[in-house]
């Protein structure tokens, strides 16, 4: 061990670095209770914590030794004071007094799983707090688990451009980053150098599976299992280029060819190093790979295959089968492992099925790695109940699973004995967002409970969804098994308004157990409601008691889709699922069965070529009895969002509410409760929900959603807007007054850069921030493609509006200056955003994944929607402009439950995805300056409404109240915080835990920026509106207050400035004009700029009264061009 303290000392030397006193790092040095000096530990549960010195030592006498045995947080830190947030703490304590170097160390893994065992280095500032730039880390290798070897460590940090950090601290770190798991560590020898030189550190290995062919030819017609990629991850955590020397050494027989072998690694660079390997990997095959981790010292670490099989599913691909009618059942088993498993054998039995195609007894010899599939084709020649029960022999161990599902008479009005009801045909019912719908209930020899929903389009009734029962009920026996009861009535009986109710009993065989209910469909206008109510005499341990369930899709149209929401969620085109991993990656991607506290609104729709169906409910009703405060005590029904339905693995996508819910009961994509709900004898469980359906796309199902369910009130202010406007440091009144020219001047740079950009289609190509962004996509995401970001050059809404640019800039400036060059890029500019675009995206690229669906690109969209509007007088724009409104509304909480009474309603969900991919996953985490910029551009629209309303469409007040509940929701986070600025947190936690998740680093400008505009619509503190005179060519003039009456008549312009109170001087802007003989303002003569090159005038007023009449005399229209690739001066004359 004396040779590697001496290998470094020497390499040290030899490279020019100095080392630095790191008093201790060897915990050689102990304090009278044996725990080592300079140093110090935490856990956030000490009963679950180890940490001690041991003697188990790489050199010396001592080493510190760590231990979590559960997923608690162990920490160990040099020792120092931490002061109050902005305290200046004089002394640092056994922190680092630098900015820049590296930490060489020992360890030695005794046990880890996961990415869980760190090394940080910390940035703290002058008040001896974490801040002012992320932290360095070094994730130990769980590959090293058991191994009993020391390894040495690496990490390079450099602070030296943050001016905010004064020292590093060392931390020590079990759970505190990366998955929680237990996990223990022993360290050793740390030192500090001013450079460390290269280290490649094992990030980890894998295989990748071939897909039948390999490079040049290999494997060709070979199975995953057989051929495939040998992939060794090696990060350089030093700071410089490492170079590569590695080797690969498999067993006998097979072939291994490097195909991807760097030359070199840079500092912070991860890179994957692949081989070739083609043979037959059996479970126990070892491979074993060596590198050189740094100068003279070579790692190496040995790789098993590895198989577990289990059943992914084994189920039919439809949800009702139909009599005589073919059907498929199918059965997924997934390895998930990379050797193949052999000698599995599947054997089938059917209960009132007979065999179509395929065997009752299949061998499979080998089975590789990822998924692998069988079918069978069966077929129902009567109505009944039915059953597939698969027995699959792993060597001399059976497993054994059963699916259920009933066979149907067909489902159609004229066959005998089926139930209808219909929502009435009504005055209004056939536009979008309207509709009528009907439910069938076909009667079968075992009872009610099939039924399809169907909708009207306007000409025929389309089929949307299937249900194979009324209610699916599974609860522990009292042999505490699994039981489920797939519920059906023996009758219906016909309610006075046309509705249907089911009643329901039925008596368990082992201990009689009585079960009664019932389950009620009613017209409700133009949706239908469901009601069921269900209990039982004994007391019984429910796992799950599922009901309404809508099987999209099935026996009809399968698994294809236009869209799909669960709002606060999922937004899905066509071609995305609830599984793929786009925007967030594993486990963050899936939310099937999410927690009820992420649905920013109770409903889930999917459309399918012009029509749509779904559910909604109240999110606030109680399911059992008592009265709970949240979803732990009772409310929230659970929703069950499946599309396509990969929980049954069928040929549908699955809309349905189950109860109990997460998270007190179920697990987050679970459809059963791991703690199961003690149903009381004689207590109730009780669920409604209202199915819907209408023509048109998802967000037509919002009209419906609000005639049930109208928008909540706006939360109460913790305090009057005159403490907020104190607080945040601000008058009352915008500062947008005696800014007009220089507002125009900026925007012009902006529009002129924006024009030299835009493509000849109209659009502008995405191109990713080489700087930070690339830099945290390397850090969190070094496993994903670059065009799994994004693809350069492609394109979005948001990409088109970025940052309040481009399209928007582009109109805005002709809409001010008149300019014609600007008006025409412009109008091609969101003529293709109008052709190509439905779903708001692409506004958030500095950390968010292009095509996530995001609100602040919804919020650009009405800017630009509404320029165009106000440019061409079309009110086409108008409409449009309140569709993207409509776009932003599921990423906004209208409800909350009483355990979370502020923060919550009219809080904003900036994405629907992950920083990232896994920094920051943002489902239930509202960040509400995203949505006080979609509430600034609601303002605007509300105001755009009130002087020209849109026929069929909410009110102007419908979106002014949307946009004053999240800026009151946004003060409420000010107020949480009492940040001494006003500002409030980045985010909020809504699910497990309910805190801001800063202490306030948002500044207040977004919420009085709405408060200004809320209480004055023409105090607008990041526009000025234009009045456009009916000239030709118009004239256009622009002020920063109220422009009144214009008129032109006889070479002379008149008009009316009013100024708010207490606003003295204004500026104005009268763009197309010909230089005035003269101006006057209140029949005086007054000064007045002209700049000859744009063609506008520039009035400077002082407001001695209210109101200024102007006027200017022997002035024309005239056109103005411009907008060239170069910005150039004004041409000022006076």
């Amino acid at each position: 061990m004396r040779r590697w303290v001496l290998g470094c000392i020497v390499l040290a030397l030899l490279q020019g670095m100095a080392l630095a006193q790191l008093t201790n790092g060897g915990f050689e040095e102990l304090r009278q209770d044996r725990f080592p000096v300079d140093w110090e530990w935490f856990a956030s549960d000490k009963d679950a914590a180890i940490v001690r010195v041991t003697t188990d030592a790489a050199e010396g006498r001592f080493a510190l030794y760590m231990e979590s045995r559960t997923t608690a947080t162990v920490g160990v830190n040099r020792s120092y004071r931490a002061g109050k947030p902005g305290e200046i703490v004089p002394e640092i304590g056994a922190m680092l007094p630098i900015k820049k170097g590296a930490l060489i160390f020992r360890y030695k893994v005794v046990k880890a799983t996961t990415d869980n065992v760190r090394v940080y280095a910390i940035p703290m500032k002058a008040d001896n707090l974490e801040g002012g730039a992320p932290r360095a880390v070094y994730i130990v290798p769980p590959k090293f688990s058991g191994d009993n070897k020391w390894h040495t460590g690496v990490l390079a940090f450099d602070f030296s451009d943050e001016p905010e950090v004064r020292a590093v601290q060392i931390g020590l770190r079990i759970n505190e980053g990366g998955q929680p798991a237990p996990a223990a560590v022993i360290f050793d020898d740390f030192r500090f150098v001013e450079k460390a030189g290269w280290h490649l550190r094992l990030d980890g290995i894998r295989f990748e599976e071939g897909q039948g062919t390999g490079d040049k030819g290999q494997g060709k017609g070979l199975k995953p299992g057989e051929q495939g990629y040998f992939v060794l991850r090696l990060q350089n955590t030093g700071d410089e280029p490492a170079p590569v020397k590695v080797e690969l050494v498999a067993p006998q027989k097979f072939e291994v060819e490097p195909v991807e072998i760097p030359s070199a690694i840079a500092p912070q660079e991860t890179a994957d190093l692949k081989w070739f390997v083609k043979g037959l990997r059996r479970v126990g095959t070892k491979f074993v790979v060596r590198w050189e981790a740094m100068s003279q010292v070579t790692e190496s670490v040995s790789h098993t295959c590895s198989a577990r099989l289990k059943i992914s599913s084994f189920g039919f691909s439809n949800a009702v089968l139909l009599a005589g009618v073919p059907a498929q059942l199918r059965l997924v088993l997934e390895n998930d492992g990379d050797a193949v498993i052999e000698g599995v054998v599947a054997e089938l039995s059917l209960r009132g099925l007979s065999l179509v195609q395929g065997s009752t007894k299949t061998e499979l010899k080998l089975i590789p790695p990822r998924k692998t599939t069988l079918t069978w084709t069966v077929r129902g020649t009567k109505p009944s109940p039915c059953s597939a029960t698969l027995q699959l022999l792993i060597g001399r161990t059976p497993v054994t699973t059963t699916t259920n599902a009933v066979v149907s008479r067909p489902i159609n009005e004229r066959e005998k004995g089926t139930l209808v009801v219909s929502t009435e045909v009504t005055q209004g019912t056939r536009g979008k967002g309207q509709g009528r719908i009907r439910l069938l209930f076909p009667a079968n020899p075992f009872g009610y409970g099939v039924f399809a929903i169907e909708v009207h389009d306007g000409k025929v009734w389309r089929r949307m969804a299937l249900s194979p029962q009324l209610l699916s009920v599974t609860y522990l026996d009292p042999r505490r098994l699994a039981v489920t009861r797939l519920v059906f009535a023996q009758k219906g009986e016909r309610l006075p308004n046309g509705g249907i109710v089911f009643p329901l009993q039925w008596q368990d065989e082992l201990d009689g157990g009585i079960w009664t209910g019932e389950v009620k469909f009613e017209p409700d206008g133009n949706i239908i409601k469901v009601s069921w109510r269900l209990k039982v005499n004994r007391t019984r341990q429910i796992l799950s008691v599922r009901g309404p369930e809508l099987f999209v899709g099935d026996q009809t149209f399968g698994t294809k889709k236009t869209m799909a929401l669960l709002p606060g969620v999922y937004w899905l085109l066509a071609d995305e699922t609830v599984d793929d991993a786009r925007y967030s990656d594993p486990p963050n991607h899936l939310h099937i069965v999410p927690h009820p506290y992420k649905l920013t609104q109770p409903m889930m729709v999917v459309s399918h070529e012009g029509v749509f169906v779904g559910l909604m409910w109240d999110a606030l009703q109680q399911w059992a009895d008592g009265e709970g405060q949240g979803a732990e005590t009772g409310l929230c029904p659970q929703p069950i969002f499946a599309v396509p339905n990969i929980i049954a693995s069928q040929n549908n996508h699955l809309l349905g509410l189950m109860l109990p819910n997460v998270p007190r009961w179920v697990k987050e994509n679970s459809i059963l409760a791991q703690t199961p709900f003690n149903l009381q004898p004689n207590a109730q469980l009780k669920l409604e929900a209202w199915l819907i359906g209408g023509v048109g796309g998802i967000l037509d199902a919002y009209d419906l959603y609000f005639a049930k369910f109208p928008l909540p009130p706006v939360p109460d202010r913790p305090y009057p807007d005159e403490e907020t406007f104190k607080r945040s440091k601000v008058g009352t009144r915008s500062d947008r007054y005696g800014r007009l020219l220089a507002s125009i001047q900026t925007l012009e740079r902006q529009a002129v850069e924006d024009a030299r950009t835009q493509r000849d289609d109209g659009s502008w190509g995405f191109v990713i921030d080489r700087g930070w962004t690339l830099d945290m996509l390397r850090k969190h995401a070094p496993h994903r493609p670059l065009d799994d970001y994004g693809k350069e050059g492609d394109t979005t809404v948001g990409t088109c509006t970025f940052t309040l640019r481009r399209a928007v800039a582009l109109l805005r400036y002709a809409r001010m200056t008149g300019s014609t060059k600007a008006m025409e890029l412009g109008m091609k500019a969101i003529n293709f955003i109008d052709k190509n675009f439905v779903r708001p995206e692409g506004a958030q690229t500095w950390e968010i994944p292009l095509h996530c669906p995001d609100v602040l690109a919804a919020a650009n969209a009405i800017h630009a929607y509404l320029e165009a509007w106000q440019i061409t007088g079309d009110r086409y724009w108008l409409e449009r402009a309140v569709y993207w409104a409509k776009t932003g509304l599921p990423f906004i909480y209208l409800w909350n439950p009483p355990d979370r009474p502020t923060m919550m309603r009219y809080a904003s969900i900036p994405v629907f995805g992950t920083s990232f991919f896994t920094a920051a996953p943002w489902f239930g985490t509202p960040v509400q300056w995203n949505g006080l910029d979609y509430a600034y551009a609601l303002l605007k629209l509300s105001i755009a409404l009130n002087q020209s309303p849109v026929a069929n469409r909410q009110s102007p007040e419908f979106w002014r109240h949307i946009a004053e509940g999240i800026t009151v929701c946004a003060i409420q986070q000010q107020a949480a915080v009492n940040h001494p600025d006003g500002n409030y947190p980045d985010s909020v936690a809504l699910t497990y835990r309910y805190q801001p998740n800063d202490k306030g680093i948002i500044g207040p400008y977004g919420i009085v920026r709405n408060l200004w505009l809320l209480r004055d619509p023409h105090d607008d503190a990041w526009g000025y509106e234009t009045v456009i005179v009916k000239t030709e060519p118009a004239i256009r003039i622009t002020s920063d207050v109220i422009v009144e009456k214009a008129e032109f008549r006889d070479s002379e312009l008149e008009f009316l400035l009013r100024a708010p109170k207490d606003i003295a001087n204004s500026q104005t802007v009268i763009a197309c004009v010909t230089k005035p003989e003269q101006v006057f303002a209140d029949d005086k003569p007054v000064a007045f700029r002209y700049d000859h090159r744009r063609k506008l005038v520039l009035l400077q007023l002082s407001h001695e009264t209210e109101a200024v009449k102007v006027r200017l005399v022997g002035v024309q229209p005239t056109s103005y061009e411009a907008l060239g690739v170069v910005w150039e001066r004004p041409a000022w004359g006076l």
